[in-house]
C-alpha cells in the first residue's frame, strides 16, 4: 500500500484546512463524513490521480486541523463556507466535487450556492435530510415519510415474528 503524502495546509474562510493532493488536471475534491477526515479517501487517491488532480481535505474541527475555538462554529453553514473558500484557493476553475454522508450535505449546498465552483457533483450516501426541510416541498415529502414510519415498523414486526426462536423471512407476505 502506498504511503499517504504529508498534508498541506490551505488558508480558507479564516481557518487552516489540511489536505492532500496528487496528480494533475481538473481537481476532484473529496469531502469526508462526520466521523472521519481526509484520510477516508486514501484508497481512491492513486486511481484518481492517474487521470485527475486528487484533492482530499479535512473539514474544520476534524483531524489534523487545529481547533481555533471551542467548536461553537461547528455547523453545516461553516463547512459550506469553508469548502467554497477552499475550492477558490485551488485556483483551478470548477471542480468535480465528491461528498460522503455529512460531506454530501456540505457538497450539495456548495453546488447550490456556488454553482460556478462545481463542474460535477457526486454524492455517496448523502446526509441531506436537513436540506429537505428547508423548502415547502421538502417539508411535505419528509412529513409523508415520517407519517408512514409506524406502518413500516408494524409490518417489520409482523414479518419478523419469532416462531420457535427462528426469525420468519417472509417479507412482503400479506
Amino acid at each position: 500500500m502506498a504511503i499517504s503524502p504529508a498534508p498541506k495546509v490551505a488558508k480558507a474562510n479564516g481557518t487552516e484546512l489540511a489536505y492532500v493532493e496528487a496528480g494533475q488536471s481538473t481537481p476532484v475534491v473529496f469531502v469526508h463524513g462526520t466521523v472521519s477526515d481526509y484520510r477516508y479517501w486514501e484508497p481512491q487517491r492513486a486511481a484518481i490521480a492517474e487521470r485527475h488532480r486528487f484533492v482530499a481535505y479535512s473539514l474544520r474541527y476534524h483531524e489534523p486541523n487545529r481547533w481555533q475555538d471551542d467548536g461553537a462554529q461547528y455547523s453545516v453553514q461553516t463547512h459550506v463556507d469553508d469548502l467554497a473558500a477552499f475550492i477558490q484557493s485551488l485556483n483551478a476553475g470548477p471542480v468535480h466535487l465528491v461528498g460522503h454522508s455529512y460531506g454530501g450535505d456540505v457538497a450539495i449546498r456548495v453546488a447550490l450556492s456556488h454553482p460556478e465552483l462545481v463542474k460535477t457533483l457526486t454524492l455517496v450516501e448523502p446526509g441531506i435530510w436537513t436540506l429537505a426541510v428547508e423548502s415547502p416541498e421538502g417539508k411535505t415529502a419528509l412529513n409523508g415519510v415520517v407519517k408512514i414510519i409506524p406502518t413500516i415498523q408494524e409490518r417489520i414486526k409482523a414479518d419478523h415474528a419469532l416462531e420457535g426462536g427462528e426469525p420468519v423471512t417472509r417479507l412482503g407476505a400479506g
